[in-house]
């Protein structure tokens, strides 16, 4: 293993244990305070954190010989790719559906029931 080698697998490793130490911390700050923006990007840096790990673990099992490691590592990627699409869905869902104010709710009902319907 050369030298370059070597410092992407040292990166990959500390973006793994980083990535995954800032998703416990940020999932505590969320059940403590409830702060759901904050809780919205740490998620989102720790799913940034989490890509070379990834990657690295992938090339790490490739270079061992194993062409079984590029596919694993494809459908790691995917998971994680879909999993961050995800919170990002849901983590702005929340947000915004916790700041709509109830009387907009009941000026759209009305609005909805004044239009045309179709015969």
């Amino acid at each position: 293993m050369n030298e370059t080698t070597s410092q992407f697998l040292k990166i990959a490793g500390v973006c793994g244990i980083v990535g995954t130490i800032l998703l416990l911390a940020i999932d505590v700050v969320l059940i403590t305070t409830g702060r759901m923006f904050e809780w919205s990007i740490g998620m989102w840096l720790a799913f940034l954190l989490m890509i070379p790990a990834v990657l690295g673990f992938t090339y790490y099992l490739a270079s061992r010989g194993s062409r079984l490691a590029y596919v694993a590592g494809g459908f790691a990627f995917f998971g994680l790719m879909a999993g961050a699409s995800m919170q990002v869905l849901f983590a702005c869902t929340l947000f915004y559906w916790s700041r709509v104010r109830p009387r907009s709710w009941s000026s759209f009902a009305e609005r909805s029931n004044s239009l045309p319907r179709p015969r």
